[in-house]
């Protein structure tokens, strides 16, 4: 697996656009504090996860992007900020907070009974 550092460069505010790297490559992007991250892809046709520090969206065909550090900048209060497809801007502690939250389980359970009226 090839693996490619992306760096960007200029002022901490310049938005960086993020591209689905070829089959079987993985790319690390170093995101600046309070970027912008632009996310010009589906992100519900990934699977996102919290490695360590590093956010891992992975693509069909083997492909990865890895965001160095996102959730150390999260902690230190200088979120990045994910710009996506259909113009929506979320921010990284947000997305952190979806990722890692639990999934409450229903109280009827699998197969049961909650509606009302029955």
């Amino acid at each position: 697996m090839a693996t490619e550092t992306n760096k960007p460069t200029g002022a901490t505010n310049q938005a960086v656009a993020l591209r689905i790297p070829p089959a079987g490559q993985t790319v690390v992007v170093n995101v600046l504090l309070n970027q912008v991250i632009e996310v010009p892809f589906d992100i519900t046709e990934t699977n996102v996860t919290l490695v360590g520090d590093d956010l891992h969206i992975e693509f069909p065909g083997n492909a990865a992007l890895v965001l160095n550090d996102f959730a150390a900048m999260v902690e230190q209060g200088a979120s990045p900020l994910m710009m996506f497809a259909d113009g929506s801007v979320v921010a990284g502690d947000v997305l952190l907070t979806a990722l890692t939250a639990e999934i409450p389980e229903t109280a009827a359970g699998p197969g049961g009974s909650g509606g009302a009226g029955e």
